[in-house]
Parts: C-alpha cells; structure tokens; sequence
C-alpha cells in the first residue's frame, strides 16, 4: 500500500486513497502569472504587496480615472506556464510503481521521482490517456508522481490511478505434471511459472480457463537469462514447441497487456522427437502419427537441382501447414493443406541434397496424414495455329500442366476453344507473351470452355492449362481468330 500517513494526506487532498490504488481527478487549468502594466514612464514595480491577477495601477497619488494608455504602453503578458502536478507516496522493499491516467484532455508526461527529484522512470501520455508500465524503485522511501503538460494550457481535467506492484506472481511447473493456475492482482504484475529441463529437451503448452481480455505476451528466459519470444498466447490455447538448449531452470513469463487482470491454467507438455520417415520421389505413400501437441511430421527425402517434385496427402485428421526445406534448412515454401486430402503442388529443386518436406499441425491437434512424393517429369508442349485444327495433351503425374503455343500479331483478338477435359475439377487457363507476362487474369473452365484474349504484341504465346488438384488427365486445345 501506498505508505505513511503524511504521504497519503498530501494526496487525499486532491483525491481519494483506495487501497493500493490512489485515484484522483483534478481540473489542471493553470493559475496566470501576475500581470504588469506601465502608466507613467517610470519602470518601477507597483509596491504592492500582494500579486493580484489583474494589472497593478502605478504609485502615482489618486485622480480620476485617466484614460488608457496606448497598446504599445502596456508591458508584454508574461507567458502562462503548464501547471506541473505531483502525487508523493511512500513505497517499501522491492516494490514497484505503475500508474494508469484516464479523462486526459492535453498531452502529458507521467514521471516518477526519487526524494532527491531524479527521474527513475517517464512515459508519455496523449488524451484519453493510458497506462505506464511498472517502474522499479531502487529503494524503499518516499517518492514522487509528477504530471507535467506539455502545452502552455495545461493538461485539463483528469484522473490517476497510482499502483504499487508487488513482485510478480511465481509458481513451479512441471513438464507433463499436473496443471498450474496463476493470476495477477494489480495491473503491471506478470506471471511467472518456472521448471527444470535438459539440454536440448522440447516443451510446449496448453492454456485454458484464460480471462484476459487481450491474451498475454509470452517469452521463455533461460537459466543464463536470455529470453525467446514466443508471440500472444492465450489468444489461441497452444504455446507451440520450444528446443531448450540449457540445462537448468528456466522461466515461462507471462505478460498481460497493460493494465489486464485475470488468470490462467498452464499445463506444460514434454514434446517427444517428430515421426520422421526417409522416402523417395515416386514410392508409395507412406502415414505418420503424432501424439503430443507441439510434434510435427517430417519426411526427408533426397534430390538434385531442376528435378521437380510434388505431393499428395491423403487421410488428414486435421488441416495442416506444409514447409519445404532445402538442403541447408532454409524453407522454400509454405502452404495450407486442408483436411481430408490436399494437393502440395509442383516445385522445382534448387541443388542437390536431402530435402525436409515438414507437416505442422495446426495448434494443439494431434493426428495422422498419408503422404506420397511424386517426381514429376516436365510438362507436356504443343503447338496450335490460329483458324488451325485441335491439339490433344495429357498428363500423367500429378503437378504437370499442358502448355499449348501459338502465334499472333498485336491487336489480333483470339479465342481459345478448351474441350474433352477429362479432369474432374476442371482447369484453369492462363496465357502468356513470350517474356512470361500474363495477357489475361485467368479463367476457369469444366468439361469445356473458351476464353477470349486479345494479343498485346506480336510473336509467340502460350496457353497454359493447370489442374487444380492431384489429377491427371487430357484436354484438346484450338484457337481462333475474334
């Protein structure tokens, strides 16, 4: 609580005290300087004693009332300062201080002050206002909240909470034990669970019965005391796997946003190694089963630069991401693959080596896929003249496209007749200038369909047909003039 009694009346005063928490509102209007006024030529002050608001008359003995002096007689109005505000309290061993200020009408600067009147924290604050997080007080003793405006108007009216935090609440944890429950009680206090781990050992965790409204940020410090972010949690029930690479204690943080109050349940989890098979392009599907929340899946497979390969995986329990890594860990692409059945399409492999196609379960699923690699040859090419007969293309590994050329002159308007599709979901045509731009925005078609293009330069083009699923299959192309 804010502490001694002379303390706290300074700022009953102005306010009211509630516990740990001082709310005050005030109406911050500055006082005006005294003003001066010359009426005779001499520069002497007025005796006066008392400053008053309003122009002193000069020493001169009484007469009737002369008449103004001119505008260019009177001294300048000295400028009205910003009224600077200050909170004391009294804090005691190992607290801290945070501060929430609400109803503000003028910017302003929040800073706490040792009782020397060194600044040992500052944020800055525009309307309506907001929250300073905890500040640390080097010792117990007494302290200083200070509002300075930084306009000459002031601040106008507003309200501030004053909270001395107690040090943030702790809790031991223990991987696959039981779960654990922590809160906060003031607003700038943390949560904090820690356990002990191996070198190299994996955790992730789940988090339920969460009741801050904005979730919380999270991060694991290590016993050396370097930390690793772990983005919002709570927002989502999963804090996803994390390779701890000390051995020792270390510490889940959790931080809730600004001046949030709530609880949650933490369960930690033991992430066991990733199912992981070796297979090659062209083998037969192979399944794998993950069984604790944080496991992904990997398939490691070999390749050479050009070869070009793609997927299919089949009897999904859950949708899923899929990455795929070159040979030195860096991930070339990334792509959703919906439950039941998904079609990873066609990439090219830029070098040789043993390459990670991974499959990351989406949150706390656990589950089961089929995934079969395809080395998929190069596509099938043909040519058609316009006003020209037909051209019948297949494929026959999923990934492939047709590709038909023709040529034209620019301004020529075409259409290109797409027939005897035999691939179920149809196909999407695109067509393009010989320097690969795209002419049209792309056209879907079924079991027949034209799409109409006019060229934009002359020379050679080409219609590119892609089926939208792991499907093989034949389609027959012609094209026409207008």
């Amino acid at each position: 609580m804010i502490g001694a009694t002379a303390a706290a009346a300074a700022v009953v005063a102005a306010g009211t005290f509630v516990g740990v928490r001082l709310a005050t509102h005030h109406s911050a209007a500055p006082s005006p300087l005294p003003a001066t006024s010359q009426a005779s030529p001499s520069p002497s002050p007025s005796p006066s004693p008392s400053p008053s608001p309003s122009l002193s008359p000069s020493p001169s003995p009484p007469s009737p009332t002369p008449p103004s002096p001119p505008a260019s007689s009177l001294s300048p109005r000295p400028p009205i300062r910003p009224r600077v505000r200050d909170f004391p309290f009294t804090a005691g061993p190992g607290e801290r201080v945070s501060a929430r200020i609400t109803n503000l009408t003028g910017d302003v600067d929040v800073t706490v002050l040792d009782a020397g009147g060194a600044s040992v924290g500052t944020a800055p604050f525009v309307p309506p206002g907001g929250f300073m997080e905890p500040v640390d007080l080097p010792a117990p003793g007494n302290y200083t909240v200070r509002v300075t405006p930084r306009s000459k108007k002031g601040a106008g009216d507003f309200s501030l909470e004053v909270f001395l935090v107690p040090p943030d609440a702790t809790a031991q944890i223990v991987p696959n034990g039981d779960p654990v429950t922590v809160a906060n009680t003031v607003p700038g206090q943390n949560m904090r669970l820690t356990f002990v781990v191996k070198e190299s050992e994996r955790v992730s965790a789940l988090l339920s019965n969460v009741t801050f409204p904005r979730g919380m940020l999270g991060s694991i410090v290590a016993p050396d005391g370097s930390s690793v972010s772990v983005g919002l949690v709570g927002d989502t029930p999963f804090m996803d796997t994390q390779v701890l690479t000390q051995s020792g204690t270390y510490t889940l943080l959790l931080d809730a946003p600004g001046d949030d109050l709530g609880q949650v349940t933490v369960a930690l989890l033991d992430v066991p190694p990733d199912p992981r098979i070796r297979t090659r392009p062209g083998s037969r599907g192979l399944t794998l089963t993950t069984t604790v929340p944080g496991q992904n899946m990997q398939i490691l497979f070999p390749g050479q630069a050009g070869e070009r390969i793609s997927a299919l995986a089949f009897d999904l329990t859950d949708s899923v991401l899929a990455n795929l890594f070159d040979p030195n860990g860096a991930e070339l692409v990334e792509t959703g693959l919906p439950a039941p059945q998904s079609f990873f399409d066609v990439q090219t492999l830029p070098q040789d080596g043993i390459y990670r196609l991974e499959i990351d379960l989406l949150g706390a699923n656990t589950g089961s896929a089929t995934i079969r690699l395809f080395d998929v040859p190069p596509d099938p090419v043909g040519t058609v003249k316009v006003d020209g007969g037909g051209l019948t293309l297949r494929t026959t590994t999923p990934g492939q496209n047709l590709h038909v050329l023709f040529e034209g002159v620019s301004g020529q308007t075409v259409t290109i007749h797409v027939g005897d599709v035999s691939f179920e979901q149809g196909l999407f045509v695109e067509v393009f200038q010989a320097d690969g731009t795209r002419i049209d925005g792309g056209t879907a078609v079924g079991a027949e369909g034209d799409v109409s293009v006019t060229l934009p330069a002359d020379g050679s083009s080409t219609i590119t047909l892609d089926p939208p699923a792991a499907e093989t299959g034949r389609a027959t192309v012609s094209v026409s003039q207008g």
